[in-house]
């Protein structure tokens, strides 16, 4: 079976304004600071879709837990771009495309290379995909600091549901984020993910980084999500923490009753093309 491979490539023209063909220039991606990429679908003019786009930290020494064998006398260890900086989407018009986002402060400021992977899909279901390490992660940039941090909006189940309101044994959560600074979801910093804890057990704790989507095109707003596991019924409380790119955090709290057996509601009904 063969691989279903993109047919057209991405090309990474410039960042932060330098050209990434020019060798005499590497473009630095300092915490605080707002980045820039530009770049186009090579010998595709036409192409009009969507882009989504990974940046990734400067790539780090990972250490195995040495339990694939018992004779193992040391760890095995390799480096991988295991850290985020971005992940969204944007549009690709007429072969061309341009995104910006905020770089958190949790970043690793060692000033290795970081890491840029954009893969598009046009209207007409063309692929394209390119990457490059044309770039610097490290240093920090003076920016001015609200001390505010994200406004934040949640829910279980439905955008309807009320505080104190009934939910079923396995709610889904969702909160939606919004910081003009940009939010944090990388991970990199101690304490400093997308937090949410339920009744205050530890136990219950839940990171959310990983199921963050900005909304398109876009990095100042965006969702996370989490079907929270069964709870037993009667009142619960939720607490959700979220910190924007300069580490100014807020906190949104939710109680919530839980009713063994309490069928769905319908709350909207769309349909789609095939």
């Amino acid at each position: 079976m063969a691989l279903h491979l993109p047919a057209y490539n991405v090309v990474i023209d410039s960042i932060n304004g330098i050209s990434t063909a020019d060798q005499s220039k590497v473009a630095t991606m300092k915490a605080g600071s707002t980045a820039r990429v530009a770049g186009h679908i090579e010998g595709c003019p036409d192409f009009n879709g969507v882009l989504t786009a990974t940046v990734r930290d400067s790539r780090q020494l990972i250490t195995c837990n040495m339990n694939a064998s018992a004779d193992a006398d040391t760890a095995f260890t390799y480096y991988d771009y295991n850290k985020y900086l971005y992940n969204g989407s944007d549009s690709v018009r007429r072969g061309t495309f341009s995104f910006r986002f905020s770089v958190p402060m949790d970043i690793n400021y060692s000033g290795g290379n970081g890491n840029i992977t954009i893969h598009a899909v046009s209207d007409d279901r063309r692929l394209a995909h390119g990457s490059t390490t044309r770039f610097r992660v490290g240093g920090t940039e003076n920016v001015d600091n609200d001390s505010i941090g994200p406004s934040i909006y949640c829910y279980l189940n439905s955008p309807l549901f009320t505080n104190g309101g009934d939910v079923n044994s396995t709610p889904f959560f969702v909160a939606n984020i919004t910081d003009g600074d940009g939010i944090n979801t990388t991970g990199n910093g101690i304490g400093h993910d997308l937090q949410l804890i339920i009744d205050g057990d530890m136990s219950r704790t839940y990171v959310l980084n990983d199921n963050f989507v900005y909304d398109f095109g876009t990095y100042t707003s965006g969702t996370t999500y989490y079907a929270i596991p069964e709870l037993e019924p009667g009142h619960h409380t939720l607490q959700f923490r979220a910190w924007d790119i300069l580490n100014n955090s807020s906190v949104a709290r939710l109680d919530f009753n839980v009713v063994s057996g309490l069928k769905p509601r319908v709350t909207k009904v769309s349909a789609t093309n095939n």
